[in-house]
Order: C-alpha cells, then structure tokens, then sequence
C-alpha cells in the first residue's frame, strides 16, 4: 500500500508500507494523518489537501506580496535585484522607450544610491574600528 503523512493540510512524506501506522500529533500539537493514496499515484510530496473535501490538490506557484521591508533600502535592492535590466537597451532603442524604461532605470539609480549610502556607513564604522 502506498500512504501519504499529512500535516497542516499539505503532503509531507510518501511510504510504501503492508499497513498504515498511527502517529502521535507533531510538537505543536498539529495532527499528523495518514492516508492511503494507493489508488492516487498522481499524488506527490508538497501537494495539498483538503481533509472536508477528502482531496489532493498539486502545489501552484506562490504568490509573493510584500509585506513591508524593514526600510526602503530593502525594497530598493529586492527591485533592483528582480529588475529585467537586460531588456532596457532594447526599449531604449524604439520610439518612446526610454520614457518606458526610465522609471526602471530611476529604481536602479535609487537603489545604486542607497548601495553607495550604505557602502560609506560600512567604511566610517570601519575607519572608527581601525
């Protein structure tokens, strides 16, 4: 038989086994279920499941929202690090690409400030060590 160990709704270990074991709740207290998935061979670690409904669901991408950074330098460098930098020569090029580029371009400028900014704080502390 083929089971599945189930905690907070989501598939966490898959185990081929003659008879399903019966586990103890994990440290939290959370229930920890097994569930045979013999007739189930789609299902896959990391997949949901929805114990109302008795049904597996495939993991989707997450979706990232932020939350809010600690400061702006943060945000700053996280944009600057998802920036497709690669394509602003190629919008650059076409009519009115620069304009489309250029509040990307003023991101980068803005977090290349704030690398500097935060470079030079690094240095006088170090200045002030040595």
């Amino acid at each position: 038989m083929r089971f599945a160990i189930i905690l907070n709704e989501a598939v966490h270990v898959i185990f081929e086994q003659d008879t399903a074991p019966n586990l103890p709740p994990d440290p939290q207290g959370n229930p920890i279920v097994v569930i045979d998935i013999t007739d189930r061979p789609e299902v896959c670690e990391g997949w949901g499941y929805d114990a109302d409904a008795v049904s597996f669901a495939a993991p989707i991408a997450p979706i990232v929202a932020h939350s809010g950074f600690e400061n702006a330098t943060d945000e700053l460098w996280t944009e600057g690090l998802n920036a497709d930098i690669t394509h602003i020569p190629m919008q650059s090029a076409q009519p009115g690409g620069f304009e489309a580029a250029k509040p990307q371009l003023d991101r980068i400028e803005a977090m290349m400030s704030a690398v500097v900014d935060a470079t030079d704080k690094v240095l006088a502390a170090l200045e002030r060590v040595t």
